[in-house]
């Protein structure tokens, strides 16, 4: 299931990003003012839009208690990553986007011995397609409603309408320009 599923985390990464962006103008400028700040944008955009919403099953090896819960030996156990990345305990101020936010990594690739193989193209490609779109298209705007699939277990894109401003006149362009 992770290979099949692997190239769909940085197309819809970057969809999700992208939405963020142009929905925090402020943020978005920032970015434009300093390039430099891409590599944590990219992490925090990860933690705050990641495609990821839960972990594959796992199933537990023993009895364990959390909490006042008892999961049985045998029984599946999935993570919610999207809760674990607003952790008040993990992260300052967690329901806030922070392109320069520090410390402790977020859960959008897993960790330990399950961390993803690819994280590292994921992360580069997340950032080339973000400088690229920025950088040549700097009058992006949102053009409509997004609209994200149905699915529980990802936060994805189904649309992404967008369009380019030119000295307040819309800008349509044709495939191959």
């Amino acid at each position: 299931m992770h290979l099949v599923l692997a190239g769909q985390t940085p197309t819809n990464l970057i969809a999700n990003a992208v939405e963020v962006l142009l929905t925090h103008p402020d943020h978005l400028a920032a970015l434009r003012a300093d390039p430099s700040l891409m590599p944590r944008a990219v992490e925090e955009l990860t933690r705050w839009a990641g495609p990821q919403l839960l972990t594959t099953p796992r199933f537990a090896l023993e009895d364990v208690v959390f909490d006042d819960v008892t999961v049985r030996k045998g029984e599946p156990v999935s993570a919610a990553i999207m809760a674990a990345n607003r952790d008040p305990r993990a992260f300052a101020d967690p329901q806030t986007l922070d392109l320069t936010r520090s410390g402790p990594g977020h859960l959008g690739y897993a960790h330990g011995p399950r961390f993803c193989l690819g994280a590292a193209f994921a992360r580069a490609d997340t950032e080339i397609a973000l400088t690229a779109l920025i950088t040549r298209y700097p009058d992006l705007a949102l053009a409509g409603t997004p609209e994200r699939s149905p699915d529980p277990g990802t936060w994805r894109l189904t649309t992404l309408p967008i369009t380019r401003w030119r000295g307040g006149r819309k800008r349509r362009r044709r495939a191959g320009n």
